[in-house]
Order: structure tokens, then C-alpha cells, then sequence
């Protein structure tokens, strides 16, 4: 969702066209937010990527508009860049520097805005600086000329200078390699979850339910609390309520702790979940908030954006034995608050006749000049 804009930006995917034949698009669709919502195919001029599925889109920071990245079509995988502009409804073909990762489908690109050694370190400081915003390209399915495989590998786009950079020293135990997984951001902390890789006999179906925790910021993947590796049931993140994969994850800003939500996907082979799972990020723990309304059919596959305007987390299409075009929202604003609180104010106290300037320190707050009240 381009919060700027209103709209919700869809591109490509595979499906049936009108008369019910299989196809794998490169159309752009715009839906408007604000009720009513509305559906509009984008006239966008520019060089549009070419038909894809299994990629990635990512809203840029400073209205820099939508990233798309690899995907997928006829066997052929991609590993080129291309950027939206939503306002404009304009493609553009986004020349990179550096080594980009091999090509790739079914893996995750998350955007961090990452601290530099010059950031304000206070509490609730907000980087924003366009140098350090960063993004980062997880795992998937693919690799160089003919090769195919699982992928673990980590790769960084720098949104200052367009450059790729192939994050090669990561200290801490990385997930196995695997793909159709989620990447959620909190902070500086990407949390992955489920996806499927090899399987390795008996003690492995390479069907995963796990969660696993990479800091950008020290470049570390986390270890749990009470973690001993020589642990007969050593100390893990929260799992998701079953092996999962092709499902959809996001985390939502919000104080005191962010909200992980995790839908749909596959559990086990054809069959799909429609379960809700929500997280506490600052606790590390699944809750169950009474939902109300009725909830999407089971599925994978669905196209998931959250759009901070309406508290909204849109839910559009996906698979269960065949494609689907339904279009849900979930209202999340009773359970996910402001992703802004006041944390201090400056000075504590001041003469009953007022006319003292009062400075408000706060997380995510943005430097102001002095407003004044009547």
C-alpha cells in the first residue's frame, strides 16, 4: 500500500484471464483505500517487467514508489529491478551496481531503515535518511544459469546508491535453506517464518514451522532466551501452529509492542489454512484476540498489504485448487495502537498561569517548530 497515494499497488501473478485460460500477468492494478474501494488497471506508461509470478514487491521509502524484484515465468527466473511510481503510474527499469543476487523466485525482500554509526542512538529516534535505508533480499528458489536449489543466502540493496552487496559474514545459526517462507519487520529485526526446503529422511520433511530472528543491525541472526544448543529440547523462537509455507505474514507498528500476523497457506500437502495467527513482538508470544466478522476460506497464495491510513490489512486472490479474486480487509486498530506514544515531556512542571514552553519527546516523533495553543 502507498499510504501517499491511497492506492494499493498489484502487479503480475498467475491466474486465468476473462474467458478462463491460464495465464501468468504483467498487468499493474491500482485499488483505491478509502471507501468506496475500487479497482482501476493502471494505463502506466514506461517499461513495465516482463509476465511473472513468485516476486516480490516493496514499498520504497520517501514516496519512492513500489520495487519489484525476480520472480518467475515458463522456468525462466529473473533477478533484475524494476520501480513503480504510483502517483505517476510510471514504471522504470532501475539500474543496480554491484553483484545482484542470482536469479530467484519464492524468496523475500523486506526494507529496513538500518542505524548508522552517526545515528541519534536516544530511544524512540526515527532514522530517516534516505542513506541508510536498505533492502534485504532472503532466501527463495533459483540460482545462477541452470542451477536450482534452496537458497540461505542474504543479499543487501543500499537505497542511497542503488548498489547490491552479497552479505557474506553473519554471525549466529541462519535458518535452513528453504523458500515460499515470510519476512516481517520490527525495528531493525526481520523475523522469518515457516517455509520448505530439502527434506533429509525422517528427521526432516524440509516442511517448516519455525521462526527465526536476523538483527540488520548487528548483522546477527538472535539466539531465544535460555538458549543452550547442548539442551535436550534447546530453547526456540515461537512456532506458528504448524508447518506452513506460501502463507503471508506482516508486522504493524504500534506501542508499546508491534503485532505480527500471520494468514493462510499451506499445513501439509493441499491442504490450506485459513488460520489467523497474531504475535506479540515484544514478548515473543502468540495472543488470541476475539475476532469479529467473518473470516477468508483457506488458501495460499493471497496478495497481503497493510495500509496505516485505515488500519486495514487488505487480503486479495490466491489458490486452493483453484485461483480466486475476493477481496477482505481486517480492521486491526483495536489490537495494534498508534505506532507513536509520548514518552517524556520537558520541563515537568511550570507556573499555574502557564506560558511556558513545553517540549514533547516521543517515539517516532519528528522535529517540529513550536506550536501554540489556546
Amino acid at each position: 500500500v502507498d499510504p501517499k497515494a491511497g492506492k494499493a499497488v498489484l502487479f503480475g501473478g498467475s491466474g486465468v484471464t476473462a474467458d478462463g485460460a491460464p495465464a501468468v500477468f504483467n498487468e499493474t492494478w491500482l485499488l483505491s483505500t478509502a471507501e468506496p474501494m475500487a479497482w482501476e488497471k493502471a494505463g502506466a506508461k514506461g517499461d513495465a517487467p516482463s509476465p511473472r509470478w513468485r516476486h516480490t514487491a516493496t514499498l520504497l521509502p520517501d514516496d519512492g514508489g513500489v520495487l519489484i524484484f525476480g520472480g518467475l515465468h515458463r522456468g525462466r527466473r529473473f533477478n533484475d529491478t524494476h520501480v513503480f511510481h504510483t502517483e505517476r503510474k510510471e514504471w522504470e527499469i532501475r539500474e543496480c551496481s554491484g553483484s545482484a543476487p542470482p536469479p530467484r523466485s519464492h524468496h523475500t525482500a523486506s526494507l529496513v531503515a538500518v542505524p548508522s554509526e552517526e545515528a541519534d542512538a536516544e530511544e524512540g529516534a526515527e532514522v530517516t535518511t534516505a542513506s541508510e535505508q536498505k533492502i534485504f533480499i532472503i532466501g527463495g528458489y533459483g540460482g545462477a544459469g541452470t542451477t536450482r536449489d534452496f537458497l540461505s543466502d542474504l543479499h543487501m540493496l543500499d537505497l542511497a546508491t542503488w548498489s547490491w552487496t552479497k552479505v557474506a559474514s553473519v554471525r549466529g545459526s541462519p535458518p535452513k535453506a528453504r523458500s515460499d517462507h515470510t519476512a516481517s519487520v520490527s525495528g531493525t529485526t526481520i523475523i522469518v517464518q515457516g517455509g520448505r526446503g530439502w527434506s533429509a529422511g525422517k528427521g526432516s520433511t524440509g516442511l517448516f514451522d519455525d521462526t527465526h530472528l536476523l538483527d540488520v543491525a548487528a548483522m546477527e541472526w538472535l539466539e531465544p532466551p535460555g538458549y543452550n544448543p547442548d539442551d535436550e529440547e534447546p530453547a526456540a523462537w515461537p512456532k506458528l501452529n504448524s508447518t506452513l509455507w506460501n502463507h503471508q505474514a506482516i508486522c504493524v507498528s504500534s506501542v508499546p509492542s508491534d503485532k505480527l500476523f500471520v494468514f493462510g497457506g499451506q499445513k501439509a500437502p493441499r491442504e490450506y489454512s485459513s488460520h489467523l495467527g497474531i504475535m506479540d513482538v515484544r514478548s515473543n508470544s502468540w495472543v488470541a484476540p476475539i475476532v469479529a466478522g467473518s473470516a477468508p476460506g483457506a488458501r495460499e497464495d493471497c496478495a497481503f498489504a497493510y495500509d496505516p491510513a485505515t488500519c486495514n490489512i487488505l487480503f486479495f486472490g490466491g489458490w486452493r485448487q483453484k485461483y480466486m479474486s475476493d477481496l477482505w480487509t481486517l480492521n486491526v486498530a483495536g489490537i495494534a495502537g498508534p505506532p507513536y506514544a509520548v514518552l517524556r515531556a520537558e520541563p515537568h512542571t511550570g507556573p499555574l498561569t502557564g506560558g511556558t514552553p513545553i517540549t514533547l519527546h516521543g517515539l517516532r516523533f519528528v522535529e517540529s517548530p513550536m506550536v501554540q495553543i489556546r
